[in-house]
């Protein structure tokens, strides 16, 4: 795992313990990188949904409203916002973060990418209840939305997956090279 200059893990490798199988883990690890201090959105938002993955609602809930303390205009945490409380059952506050989210990024409603979101959510949940396996909504769209709000680890994550998915797709490959090229890596 690459670690900086203060000995942290960058949410990138933290992440990919959570890819490699260990999703507890890897919420241990990001909670442990917080409570050392650290103020990263994209590691409060990965733990966040790494907590909701495991059906821990109440730390999710406790992590995402860390993160809309921290960047009141975060997207992803708007939408966890609103899938958290639809799973609590408090369809008022549901609504009103996934109307958040449509207030930071309007081509959600325009594209009606945002009720694609929660369909994949209702249907990885209902899914899973029946023991079929994960949904995957991480789709390129999703990516580049990352990308535009400068949740560049994510995007880099999102583009890697898809392109062991589809290992034919050379806009992929460019995009994960430019993203590379933007992020200063030379990998």
């Amino acid at each position: 795992m690459n670690r900086d200059e203060n000995n942290s893990l960058t949410p990138f490798d933290i992440d990919q313990v959570g890819e490699a199988g260990s999703l507890r883990e890897s919420l241990n690890l990001a909670l442990k990188e917080i409570r050392a201090g650290a103020r990263d959105t994209d590691l409060f938002y990965m733990a966040a949904r790494m907590a909701f993955e495991l059906d821990d609602v109440a730390k999710s809930e406790q992590l995402v409203k860390h993160l809309l303390a921290l960047d009141p205009e975060h997207l992803n945490g708007w939408v966890l916002f609103g899938k958290v409380y639809h799973k609590k059952g408090d369809q008022a506050r549901s609504n009103y973060g996934l109307a958040k989210a449509e207030e930071i990024f309007p081509e959600l409603t325009d594209q009606d990418l945002l009720g694609d979101l929660l369909r994949a959510e209702t249907l990885k949940i209902a899914k899973e209840k029946r023991g079929i396996g994960k949904e995957i909504f991480e789709t390129e769209t999703y990516a580049d939305i990352c990308v535009k709000q400068g949740y560049l680890n994510k995007a880099l994550k999102i583009y890697s997956d898809l392109k062991e998915q589809f290992p034919d797709n050379p806009g992929l490959e460019k995009k994960i090279d430019e993203l590379k090229k933007k992020m200063g890596r030379h990998d």
